[in-house]
């Protein structure tokens, strides 16, 4: 482990929300007036995919599905048989496999790149964010292990956008979060193309710690309920997690990210004019990313806000649809119709003539006994 290690201060919101407009409004600009639509739009998208070639992309698509193949053995060999194993409720045993290899991944994946950025030797980038561009070019080699661990996240979002298509539960954030994959795999394929990579794990890094406490949080859930008993140690495990995963997320998505990472790889860019290729179109998907991240945060904040005046009794995942609700509005519907029709069966026993009960319904109903 490097112990030279010196934490670089961050700018401020309103020095990042200041020079961002500059930044954004600069660009606009010279795009506007400078720019020929399409042609140079080819030419940057050509130069900035030029330093990978048809094997990198073969290896993305082969292992995408490799994971969906891998996702579907522990489902059916270790996931469902463990639900069944601890007699969840039926909804909760749909669940969990999603939350369950999600954490298996993001916790594998964000373990190896913390290694990389806080242990090995010569990765000071999250320390001191500005290193990233220190010595940078087109033409920079990438070291293998941050090769592997963007091919393995890259082919994880593309499975990712199979499965939240055909395999995942839908809630009320599906589509945000397709475009979500959509945006994080363009990100990733530039950024390593371009040589981008160092502040690409830095990203990788702050984004996955969240996963990991998302989905672990909601795996201790859907434990909660085992054989109609209630196991308390998950749901204290699941209000730890809550609370651990919504401090992770504002530090790290609301603050390290924009301040230590869009920052550094828009801003403090064009400050120094280091050449990027396409860097509009480049950092307009960063600001994209950190818009989602303030959309999901509105969810975290929308139940802390219903856990503290006491609309909800436990901590829930409230971008779910409310199937038990839709399921319970139609179970007290057949029960109204249910009802009604009992009655009206006793009314017509009691009068002890169909013609009486014809002639109560039309009291009600004029139309009721009448022909064409």
């Amino acid at each position: 482990m490097d112990t030279n290690r010196t934490w670089e201060p961050s700018p401020s919101y309103s020095q990042f929300l200041t020079e961002s407009s500059n930044f954004v409004r600069i660009n606009f600009h010279q795009l506007v007036n400078n720019y020929s639509f399409p042609e140079d739009t080819v030419k940057d998208l050509s130069k900035c995919l030029t330093n990978l070639d048809r094997y990198d992309y073969i290896l993305m698509f082969v292992l995408a599905i490799f994971w969906t193949i891998v996702r579907n053995i522990l489902t059916t060999n270790l996931f469902k048989p463990i639900a069944r194993y601890y007699r969840l409720p039926k909804q909760e045993r749909e669940k969990l496999p999603e939350s369950a290899w999600k954490f298996i991944f993001y916790l594998s994946t964000w373990c190896y790149t913390a290694y990389i950025l806080l242990w090995q030797s010569g990765t000071n980038y999250f320390y001191k964010p500005t290193d990233v561009w220190k010595d940078y070019s087109m033409s920079l080699d990438v070291p293998k292990d941050v090769y592997a661990i963007y091919i393995v996240e890259i082919s994880f979002y593309l499975h990712s956008l199979y499965a939240t298509i055909f395999v995942d539960h839908w809630r009320r954030d599906t589509l945000v979060l397709m475009g979500h994959h959509i945006v994080t795999s363009l990100l990733l394929v530039f950024s390593l193309s371009i040589r981008c990579h160092r502040a690409g794990l830095i990203a990788i890094f702050l984004h996955d710690a969240c996963d990991i406490l998302l989905e672990g949080t909601k795996t201790c859930l859907y434990f909660k309920r085992q054989n109609n008993k209630n196991i308390n140690i998950f749901e204290l495990l699941a209000n730890i997690g809550f609370c651990c995963f919504t401090v992770t997320w504002f530090v790290t998505r609301l603050y390290w990210f924009p301040l230590r990472n869009v920052f550094i790889s828009s801003i403090y860019v064009h400050q120094h004019g280091i050449q990027v290729p396409f860097p509009l179109f480049l950092n307009s998907l960063l600001y994209i990313l950190l818009t989602m991240n303030l959309y999901w945060f509105s969810f975290i904040i929308k139940l802390l806000y219903k856990v503290v005046t006491g609309q909800v009794k436990e901590i829930e995942d409230n971008r779910e649809y409310e199937h038990d609700e839709t399921n319970n509005t139609s179970t007290e519907s057949k029960e109204e119709i249910k009802n009604e029709v009992q009655q009206k069966v006793k009314t017509f026993i009691k009068d002890g003539s169909s013609t009486v009960f014809l002639l109560n319904q039309r009291k009600v109903d004029p139309s009721v006994g009448r022909s064409e």
